[in-house]
């Protein structure tokens, strides 16, 4: 008797399904063959600009919230944990225009340490637009969080975020920036009274700040750059070009001369934000400030084009497998252009190539 199988390459047989209300048989089935188109997509703000070379800095008056007890300013509480809200002396504290010396002491808080930043009344939020402060880390567990909430009546407001989506937690013993939109918190015209900030895991030691709201902004803009509906995008590379007014001297031919520190001659001091968003959970976040920022994550200088008078680079990265965007998981990459020397600048955009799948 000869026997037949259906198998796959690998020699796997094919599943049976029987039916006793039928005779046994070979079910066949088939699935929409899956179409791709190359596509290159430039990162974009809410109107279609690409161009980024914009400066981006606060206008107006901000409300300080807490600066180390310093100054009386909104009234901090230790809610759960141990922390210290006027530190002196551990460190030198950030504050660098009222000559005090105090910061807010997250070390050793234990999981889940919380503290409250409290406004004497409430705070329309109308004309602000983003919330800012400087944290100093000394050690972070990886994958756990230092999050904040807005709250009003004792009720939580809004969105909670992770403050270290918005900067570099590898980076430590050295004061950054953060800038967290309100627009990420969904509190863009909400009224509040307080601040909630817990530490997630008692291995995040780190100082804070300098906390406050920041007024109306000139060109703080969010590029992104997300798939069609119903569609995901494989991404291959990312791809950003800087223009600058720099005479570029060389070394010799192939060797230009660059400073590992600025961008052609642009000196950020806060620099740029890139987000990858992933379920709506930022999955990694970087600040670029300089060449070395970008080169030790596996970007390479892609070319340099100099006519004496500007100079354009081109820094590539490429990824070792696609990175897959999926429109229905909501998934997107995104830019923060926080630093008021962007617009030093000529030029800055910033594109992906890949392939999109439908």
């Amino acid at each position: 008797m000869l026997k037949q199988v259906i198998a796959n390459s690998t020699g796997i047989i094919a599943a049976m399904n029987t039916d006793p209300g039928e005779d046994v048989g070979l079910v066949v089935a088939t699935r929409p063959h899956k179409l791709y188109t190359p596509q290159t997509m430039f990162f974009s703000d809410e109107v279609g600009n690409i161009e980024m070379a914009h400066v981006a800095a606060y206008g107006g008056t901000p409300e300080m919230v807490h600066d180390g007890t310093d100054n009386a300013y909104w009234t901090g509480t230790v809610k759960e944990g141990t922390w210290t809200l006027d530190d002196t002396g551990t460190i030198t504290d950030h504050t660098p225009a009222d000559s005090g010396d105090h910061c807010i002491k997250g070390v050793g808080t234990g999981k889940d340490g919380e503290i409250e930043l409290a406004h004497p009344t409430s705070i329309d939020l109308i004309t602000y637009e983003a919330i800012s402060g400087w944290i100093y880390v000394v050690g972070w567990q990886a994958g756990k969080h230092l999050e904040l909430q807005a709250r009003l009546n004792g009720i939580k407001v809004g969105d909670k975020v992770n403050i270290d989506d918005y900067f570099t937690i590898g980076i430590q013993n050295s004061w950054q920036q953060f800038i967290v939109p309100l627009t990420d918190l969904n509190l863009t015209g909400v009224t509040i009274d307080a601040f909630l900030i817990k530490n997630r895991e008692d291995l995040n030691q780190f100082y804070l700040d300098d906390i406050q709201i920041e007024e109306t902004d000139t060109e703080f803009k969010t590029y992104q750059l997300k798939p069609d509906v119903g569609t995901n995008l494989h991404v291959m590379k990312m791809v950003t070009t800087y223009v600058a007014p720099l005479d570029m001297d060389h070394a010799d031919a192939n060797t230009p001369f660059l400073s590992y520190n600025n961008i052609i001659g642009v000196t950020l001091v806060k620099g740029w934000l890139l987000q990858r968003i992933q379920n709506k959970i930022v999955t990694v976040s970087q600040v670029v400030q300089s060449i070395h920022d970008m080169v030790y994550t596996g970007v390479v200088v892609r070319g340099i084009v100099c006519d004496g008078v500007n100079t354009m680079l081109t820094m590539e990265y490429t990824y070792l497998t696609p990175e897959i965007l999926k429109a229905d998981n909501l998934d997107s990459l995104k830019v923060l252009i926080q630093d008021p020397n962007m617009d030093d600048f000529i030029s800055m955009r910033m594109a992906v190539i890949g392939y999109q799948e439908i």
